[in-house]
């Protein structure tokens, strides 16, 4: 049997092996990719009134929506029932809300039995659980117009205050100022974005759900004052899919490249590293003498 012969003589043990292997690679894909399918979780979840919404954040028909909800100083999330597993943008839970004057409200996406990381709720209007804020940007400083004239102040007076978090826009709210009325920040860098979110305070306690963040620009002296809405991205969640996708895709060719080298091509590569067989002259001379 020449050498072309032994050749093809391995060959469909070669690509037997490497079906085995792509089988396998596969498998390995399918069980990883679950990450990949996970639905993106909604944005602007809103609350207004009685009326909860949101917007979806992927364009797949086939994503559906939960809503739970808990009383402030709970643990525990319960599902609403008339708002579970909906494809609408929007429920009205009105089940509950005759038992709990303030709750908590947060959202999921789900499809395929895979779930989203929940996003919670803000008020886009005051109600009896957030407050109201208007937000006017002047020349080097920001002012928060809150207002007392709330049934909490009235109840609970000097024991109730606003708590303001504020920061440039990108950074987490982290910084805040406690606050009976309106709250006011100078010495702001002009031409940049700074946002806040204020919440109730019932005994220097945090009560209630927050308001939505607003962000405003701050103009320098003499522009008008812009209110400027916050902007949400939707396509960020489905750009990191396509990433991980082409990852995955690449790995897998990589993958199933190298096996192929090494099952179907090791006998030649091992035939090209082999160095030539030479018989060195010293044996020559001597069996030439003798």
């Amino acid at each position: 049997m020449d050498r072309r012969a032994r050749m093809f003589s391995g060959s469909p043990r070669c690509f037997r092996d490497l079906f085995v292997v792509v089988l396998s690679v596969q498998a390995l894909v399918r069980g990883n990719c679950e990450v990949v399918l996970v639905p993106a979780p909604p944005t602007r979840v809103l609350v207004n009134g009685s009326q909860l919404t949101w917007s979806p954040g992927s364009e797949d028909a086939d994503v559906t929506y939960s809503v739970d909800y808990r009383r402030f100083g709970s643990n525990s999330w319960n599902a609403v029932p008339e708002c579970r597993s909906t494809p609408l943008p929007s429920c009205s839970p009105v089940s509950f809300r005759l038992r709990y004057d303030c709750h908590e409200l947060r959202v999921r996406a789900e499809r395929a039995g895979l779930k989203s990381e929940p996003v919670q709720a803000c008020s886009s209007h005051g109600d009896l659980c957030s407050p109201q804020v208007h937000l006017k940007a002047g020349p080097g400083s920001l002012t928060v117009g809150l207002s007392n004239n709330h049934s909490l102040f009235q109840e609970y007076a000097a024991h109730a205050k606003h708590r303001v978090y504020y920061g440039e826009e990108g950074e987490q709210l982290e910084r805040h100022e406690d606050s009976e009325s309106s709250a006011f920040f100078k010495g702001l860098d002009v031409g940049r974005r700074f946002c806040v979110q204020v919440q109730f305070l019932k005994y220097e306690k945090p009560f209630g759900r927050a308001s939505c963040v607003q962000c405003d620009i701050i103009p320098p002296s003499g522009d008008k004052m812009v209110l400027v809405p916050v902007p949400h991205s939707s396509g960020e969640s489905t750009q990191k899919v396509l990433i991980v996708a082409v990852v995955v895709i690449v790995l897998v060719v990589l993958i199933v490249g190298i096996f192929y080298i090494f099952i179907c091509k090791y006998k030649k590569i091992k035939q090209l590293l082999r160095p030539p067989c030479s018989i060195p002259e010293v044996h020559t001379h001597t069996h030439t003498h003798t």
